[in-house]
């Protein structure tokens, strides 16, 4: 788990930052509220924070932009 703070990536099973001391939470995707790192469902707005994160649009080349527009 990547730390909130200072960013240094953690082991998934750690619950405070091995770099920097800070506590791991995990921000919903949906309000930003921190929640502890093994949370199901955010503290906040009851956001599923297991659900699969949306897909970034993938960035396409002026070509295929323009075969998509045809």
């Amino acid at each position: 788990m990547k730390c909130l703070d200072c960013g240094f990536q953690n082991v998934d099973k750690t619950k405070f930052c091995n770099e920097c001391g800070a506590r791991l939470e995990m921000p919903c995707p949906n309000c930003l509220t921190r929640n502890p790192s093994k949370s199901k469902f955010c503290m906040e707005c009851g956001y599923s924070l297991s659900a699969p994160a949306s897909v970034k649009p993938q960035k396409l080349s002026f070509d295929e932009k323009i075969s998509k527009i045809r």
